[in-house]
């Protein structure tokens, strides 16, 4: 017979306690854990050490107030820390020692103090698509770059085209057009290339003139004969001279209009492309419809590029470096015609005008008044016999080869605009030049 304890129930009763802190220690080496928490309404302390483990760690925190503090040292492991923030104010301190760090942060409509103190790290950022980068404060900031790379001393040479790979048309030059290229032209400006073709029967006379922008008077000007049926290409034009501007602008005139420059209209990039209104008397651009003028700056000697600066400059005149502008020996018709213009604050340092006829009437207006109307007969037989200076010197006086030339070295000023001008009243074209040095004011 078994013996035991007999076969009759006690009655028991439990008394239990409810515990609202609880403090949890795991201890676990070496093994795959998976720990799930759910924590609604309450003030919760939590403090993780792990060594040596791989840990995916998912926080989903709605209408919460979250103090995290992750101090890790982690050796020889991979941690992927993904944090979703809805709703919430969050204050995340991250110390992170001899460790490497894939960082994902999607933030959105939200107040952000980010605060990064990074020892000997080496940063790669890769950029896809076209960002937009802004840095706003309300007192201000200062950017420093404490060192540049050796490329930064390297000359760049480059060819500056925004064209596509073929072309749309043929734009005819029956008035001026230009192509404008607004950022990061200073340097060697070695050439001009247009892509043209005349397909006249007549020769014609390509004028290029340089700007430093629409409105502002060509700081070069050359010519160069087209021949009587020139099949397309492009045409290079010799400049060889130090561009001192951020910006240029380069105009094309044909003085028959015979000549055509291809264009294209792609949508790949904004249009550039300008031409004079006779109308109005101003630059337009072209926007009507998307046109890229086939035209292109050979530029040496850049650097990596240049900061553009904005400023308040006071009401004092604050004189700019000197500048020059001329208009090579060129056949002008009977009429009117306009040498020079430029639309900035300036004086003259000297200007000199030659022409194949002494009967050719020169006009220098400053802000529309005519401060000097003459023909250089008249100046001939003014000045020359009798030896006085008055300002104007005659250079040439050549009636055998037809050469004639003035140098006006009194100084004239001009608050808005310099406009310098011809009347040809002799009924046939005549060969005209100017050369006038000046500086801008402000």
């Amino acid at each position: 017979m078994a013996r035991g304890w007999p076969d009759f129930v006690y009655p028991v009763g439990i008394f239990a306690q409810y515990v609202d802190y609880v403090t949890v220690d795991i201890g676990k080496v070496e093994a795959g854990v998976t720990f799930n928490v759910n924590i609604v309404d309450s003030s919760i302390t939590m403090d993780v050490n792990i060594t040596n483990a791989s840990i995916n760690t998912n926080a989903t925190i709605v209408d919460a107030t979250i103090a995290l503090d992750v101090n890790a040292t982690i050796v020889g492991a991979t941690a992927t820390l993904d944090v979703k923030l809805v709703d919430s104010a969050i204050t995340l301190d991250v110390n992170i020692t001899n460790a490497s760090i894939n960082t994902n942060a999607v933030i959105t409509d939200c107040q952000v103090t980010l605060d990064v103190n990074i020892t000997n790290p080496v940063i790669n950022v890769e950029i896809q698509g076209t960002p937009t980068i802004n840095v706003q404060t309300e007192e201000g900031a200062n950017i420093i770059i404490d060192k540049l790379t050796t490329t930064a001393f390297y000359e760049i040479r480059q060819v500056y085209s925004n064209a596509a790979t073929s072309y749309t048309g043929w734009q005819k030059l029956d008035k001026p057009y230009g192509k404008l290229f607004s950022r990061q032209c200073r340097g060697y400006l070695v050439e001009v290339g247009i892509y043209l073709r005349n397909p006249q029967a007549s020769d014609d006379t390509l004028i290029v003139e340089l700007r430093p922008y629409p409105g502002l008077a060509p700081v070069k000007t050359i010519s160069k004969t087209i021949a009587a049926g020139t099949t397309e290409g492009t045409i290079w034009v010799g400049v060889l001279d130090y561009w001192l501007y951020d910006s240029l602008f380069i105009v094309v005139k044909s003085e028959n209009g015979y000549i055509e420059v291809a264009y294209d209209d792609s949508t790949d990039t904004p249009p550039d492309s300008w031409y004079w209104d006779s109308t109005d008397e101003v630059w337009q651009p072209i926007s009507a419809t998307i046109m890229h003028l086939w035209i292109e700056a050979k530029i040496h000697g850049q650097t990596v590029g240049t900061v553009p600066v904005d400023g308040v400059v006071g009401t004092y005149e604050f004189p700019y470096n000197t500048s020059r502008a001329e208009v090579s020996l060129q056949p002008f018709p009977a009429g009117t015609n306009t040498l020079l213009e430029i639309d900035n604050p300036g004086h003259n340092l000297l200007t000199l005008f030659t022409s194949s006829s002494p009967d050719v009437v020169l006009y220098v207006e400053c802000d529309g008044e005519a401060i000097f109307a003459a023909p250089l007969s008249l100046l001939y037989n003014s000045f020359l016999d009798q030896g006085v200076d008055a300002g104007i010197v005659i250079t040439k006086w050549d009636t055998t080869n037809n050469r004639y030339a003035i140098a006006i070295k009194f100084k004239y000023s001009w608050r808005k605009k310099l406009h310098i001008w011809i009347d040809n009243v002799t009924g046939a074209d005549q060969e005209c030049g100017l050369y006038i040095a000046y500086k801008l004011t402000t």
